[in-house]
């Protein structure tokens, strides 16, 4: 499995609610990495990074950031071992991360941190022509942070008008 990066949802839930960012693992196909599919299998299916931001206040930007399961379809006793193995895996690399750089200072450099622990080299995005494309972790990282600022960017305008 190689696993790349994928924004699935980005913006307010409602017009003047809560915005959010959901980010989802998925698996590049090794023979042809232009192809993806969304990971079915345990540790990593429904896996999400996440933040969200308030849409009325001034000077918004993400928050509560974490790394968590988003509905997943079952959970028992045989799978709750493989899951609770990857988040603790992600919450230690992310301690030592913070030993050596200090706290994330952002939603971005916390994604950034997360690919880092897991060992994600790539990231997807789609451009222009509404065509999926598949860039190193980089690349998606800034991807991230200018979707990011553009919708931010209206809310934070408006408060200031």
């Amino acid at each position: 499995m190689k696993l790349a990066l994928r924004i699935q949802e980005l913006g307010p839930t409602q017009p003047n609610y809560i915005g959010h960012c959901h980010i989802v693992l998925v698996d590049i196909d090794t023979e042809d990495s232009l192809h993806y599919h969304r990971i079915c299998d345990l540790p990593y299916a429904n896996l999400h990074i996440s933040a969200q931001w308030e849409t009325d206040r001034n000077d918004s930007h993400p928050y509560a950031w974490s790394v968590s399961y988003w509905e997943p379809y079952k959970v028992d006793i045989w799978n709750i071992e493989p899951m609770h193995k990857l988040l603790t895996k992600i919450q230690r690399g992310l301690a030592k991360l913070e030993t050596k750089y200090g706290q994330a200072t952002d939603f971005i450099n916390y994604v950034a941190r997360v690919a880092d622990v897991l060992g994600i080299a790539h990231g997807i995005c789609t451009d222009e022509f509404n065509y999926d494309c598949v860039i190193p972790i980089g690349q998606f990282i800034d991807h991230l942070r200018y979707q990011l600022e553009a919708e931010l960017k209206p809310i934070n305008e408006k408060q200031v008008a």
